[in-house]
């Protein structure tokens, strides 16, 4: 059994396929499925049942799954640590992010290099479940993510709320007023990015719910960023965003307003717990003491 094997067999069992596994572990996919093979005759059992569609694992891959994880990110980090022992430097705690984080973020980073000048902390903007694979995976230490407050494998902590707000065109009569209760959107398409986090989707939806409708799906936007600018053309639709997001895009074309009741939701720091990064503990213990949550 070596690592190759051990790679594949997992990029595997999360693609739920062997083309988008080998991709996943970088390898043509007729090696993928000799590594597996390989492995398979090595443990005595298959370990996917490859006459459904997605593939699924057998009994035998189902144990073998979270060891072979344990692994692999064992092995990654005795690389990393090698690695920043040769260069005599301290190791980064390498954190998952997002753009829409906003200045809470570099609050708290500018806070924590204050009161912790030996941590390192080396950002990676990756999409919401992404991030959360990585921190189980050993690729990254910890992630912030919105609204979800546990996920398997994980301890995830809120450090803090934040208020959404609804972005509209500035031809959108709506603007006149300071504050819109969500119920006066109903009858507008509600447009999101296209790889939106489902679960933000989900709180999105919920509230409007809550007020007492379904909100009209509208064209889904490349990317939250680009999507603000092109609501400028859009009078309409309406968005959610982060203020500060919000902010970057309000001008000529584009304006936010705040929404009644506000529209919160928790923001987290995944890390592996006690079994996690020395230094990632150190950063969740960071925003404990600088951030209300």
């Amino acid at each position: 059994m070596d690592l190759r094997q051990l790679s594949c067999f997992v990029a595997v069992a999360e693609a739920g396929n062997f083309r988008r596994g080998a991709a996943r572990a970088r390898v043509p996919q007729p090696t993928a499925t000799q590594l597996i093979q390989r492995l398979e005759r090595e443990v005595g059992h298959p370990l996917f049942d490859r006459a459904t569609r997605p593939v699924a694992l057998t009994a035998a891959g189902g144990r073998l799954l979270p060891e072979a994880r344990r692994v692999l990110a064992s092995a990654r980090e005795a690389l990393r640590v090698a690695r920043g022992e040769c260069g005599g430097s301290p190791l980064p705690v390498r954190v998952g992010t997002a753009e829409e984080m906003g200045p809470r973020l570099t609050d708290l980073l500018l806070r924590v290099r204050d009161s912790h000048p030996g941590l390192r902390v080396e950002l990676h903007a990756e999409k919401a479940d992404d991030r959360l694979r990585m921190v189980r995976d050993g690729e990254l230490d910890a992630a912030f993510v919105r609204v979800r407050e546990e996920y398997p494998g994980l301890h995830l902590e809120r450090v803090w709320s934040d208020e959404l707000v609804v972005a509209l065109s500035t031809a959108n009569p709506l603007t006149a007023d300071p504050a819109l209760g969500l119920a006066r959107l109903r009858d507008l398409p509600l447009r999101l990015p296209r790889d939106v986090d489902p679960l933000l989707r989900r709180a999105v939806v919920g509230a409007c719910e809550a007020a007492g409708f379904s909100p009209v799906p509208g064209r889904p936007f490349t990317t939250g960023q680009d999507g603000l600018a092109e609501l400028g053309l859009d009078a309409g639709a309406w968005t959610v965003a982060h203020p500060a997001a919000a902010r970057r895009a309000e001008g000529a074309l584009v304006t936010h307003r705040s929404l009644t009741p506000a529209l919160v939701v928790p923001v987290s720091l995944a890390t592996r717990g006690e079994a996690g990064d020395a230094r990632a503990l150190t950063l969740l213990a960071a925003c404990r003491d600088v951030t209300p949550v």
